[in-house]
């Protein structure tokens, strides 16, 4: 019965816009972007802290400390940051659970991100990549 169903499923037009690469790219730079503001702003919070002798453990900082509270392998999550790879749902929950933040409050500031943020973010991830490339070169020549 499913092959019968097989053929007129795939022969039927989509009713539906399919996403471009670009759209996918922007989607995933942004999100990347919202994470690591909300780890930049949680880095402010720890030197604020320091400066008035307040210990805060729990404060997740740094994506290793995200790594260990959330147990998305670090790799994985620069790899979100840098928009290279989507996100399961799955990773999504277990990075918020770990920064104690609400789908709603992530989404707040994924929101909030124009788009001309996320075209400097992406010129500054694509600079950085040219300088870590420069510099991987020159140790080789080194050698």
């Amino acid at each position: 019965m499913v092959r019968d169903i097989v053929p007129f499923i795939l022969k039927k037009p989509c009713s539906f816009p399919i996403m471009e690469n670009k759209e996918k790219e922007f989607i995933k730079l942004k999100f990347g972007l919202a994470f690591r503001k909300i780890i930049d702003k949680n880095k402010a919070k720890a030197l604020e802290n320091k400066d008035n002798d307040i210990s805060d453990r729990n404060l997740i900082n740094s994506f290793r400390k995200l790594e260990t509270a959330s147990g998305i392998r670090n790799a994985t999550i620069l790899e979100l940051i840098a928009g290279k790879k989507n996100a399961a749902s799955t990773t999504i929950i277990a990075l918020l659970d770990a920064l104690e933040m609400t789908l709603g409050e992530f989404g707040s500031i994924y929101d909030s991100i124009k788009e001309q943020e996320v075209s400097e973010y992406k010129r500054t991830l694509e600079k950085s990549k040219k300088e870590s490339i420069r510099i991987k070169q020159g140790q080789k020549k080194k050698k």
